[in-house]
């Protein structure tokens, strides 16, 4: 199986690429790590671009705002280049669930933090 799951948060809004029935679902997965020589937890981000095709693309396109936790279940596919050299990964969506609608900012919240 060539799947993955990833859980994060929307870091920009889907928007369906014309000609193309599709739309990039970017969202920001964290992590973190302990470092051997404080001892202390590191966190660490990595933004995930999947593509959402058809009904899924319109979908997150009209429900997604950055901020929502969403669970991206998808299928991964190698780049390569003219000489047939992987150069990077694709992700096109299987499955996206909404996890959690993003917060919504108040004037006299301002200090607290989106999440």
């Amino acid at each position: 199986m060539r799947n993955a799951t990833f859980i994060g948060r929307i870091t920009r809004v889907p928007k369906m690429v014309q000609g193309k029935n599709c739309a990039p679902v970017s969202i920001a997965v964290n992590e973190s790590y302990k470092n051997k020589e404080t001892g202390e937890y590191v966190p660490k981000s990595y933004f995930v671009t999947s593509w959402a095709y058809g009904k899924t693309g319109e979908f997150a396109e009209r429900n997604l705002k950055p901020g929502d936790i969403v669970s991206v279940e998808a299928r991964v596919g190698t780049l390569t280049n003219s000489d047939g050299h992987t150069e990077g990964y694709s992700f096109s969506v299987n499955n996206l669930n909404v996890v959690s609608k993003g917060v919504k900012h108040d004037a006299a919240l301002s200090d607290a933090p989106p999440f």
